[in-house]
């Protein structure tokens, strides 16, 4: 299984048991034993803050799991686009022989003869493909079409145009390849929750990722202390130079005993640097 997906099973689990009936009950009933208005009233603030938290929590669950299930699995009305066209498209990386053959020969020189990117044995294989029940039968035996099919693709039409602009392009390829190592999708790391009482008695809630031992982030809202968190971590990480920990969601010793609550964090590292950029170099 996809990590992705055993952290998200792994945080429905935990947000099932945070607000159980037998959780929700005892809360209740707690409010109700202390027969004093003044000392029910941050009992029921802190069942209603979980009960948003977690329905927040579990909107933005289904949600990845969506996107998930949508990135293998194709709706039939995209599998029959899909037949009708998709030929055309793989057309366009095979070699026209007849073509090439006379510019080599005209030029007595077979080294000068363009590669193609797919010989038409391998094209008919790949067309063959795409067809209603081969790709029904293949993603239930979980074949993700997007990632076999869809990323060669997408690099088979940047060389295309590469190749029609090599000189153009040299630059360019050369500066994105700096600019852009590897960096996995997401990343998702153990977060401890903690409730503080200001002046005032007002409750504030502090976030600290273990991982990264300096930051933290505060809120009076725990639904809204996620929200902030990612986005501070997303900064954090910009200023850094992109320097990331390795996710920590496995390790349970992350977890601070003492802390009011504990959570998972989710951050998007590819579209947290495409909308923050890469720092420039001093």
């Amino acid at each position: 299984m996809e990590p992705i997906l055993i952290a998200l099973a792994t945080q429905l689990t935990n947000l099932i048991s945070s607000t159980s009936q037998e959780y929700v009950s005892a809360k209740l009933q707690q409010a109700k034993s202390t027969k004093d208005l003044a000392k029910a009233e941050p009992i029921y603030d802190e069942l209603i803050n979980q009960l948003l938290n977690d329905k927040q929590e579990a909107i933005r669950v289904a949600s990845q799991y969506r996107e998930q299930l949508d990135k293998t699995f194709l709706p039939d009305t995209d599998i029959e686009y899909l037949e009708n066209t998709f030929a055309k498209l793989v057309d366009l990386f095979q070699e026209d022989n007849d073509e090439e053959q006379s510019e080599a020969d005209s030029d007595n020189d077979t080294k000068n003869k363009k590669k193609s990117i797919l010989d038409a044995k391998t094209a008919e294989q790949i067309t063959s493909l795409i067809n209603t029940e081969t790709l029904k039968s293949m993603q239930l035996l979980g074949f993700d079409f997007k990632k076999a099919l869809g990323a060669p693709v997408t690099e088979g039409v940047r060389k295309l145009i590469e190749n029609k602009f090599e000189d153009i392009n040299k630059t360019s390829s050369n500066s994105q390849q700096n600019q852009n190592t590897h960096i996995p999708d997401v990343y998702v790391y153990r977060a401890n929750i903690y409730k503080e009482i200001e002046q005032g008695e007002k409750i504030v809630y502090v976030l600290k990722i273990p991982a990264y031992g300096i930051f933290k982030v505060r809120s009076e809202s725990i639904t809204d202390l996620q929200v902030r968190a990612v986005n501070a971590l997303g900064f954090l990480l910009y200023q850094n130079g992109w320097s990331i920990e390795n996710s920590d969601f496995t390790d349970e010793t992350q977890d601070d005993p003492e802390a009011y609550a504990h959570t998972l964090l989710t951050i998007d590292v590819n579209y947290s640097r495409t909308y923050y950029g890469v720092p420039e170099k001093a």
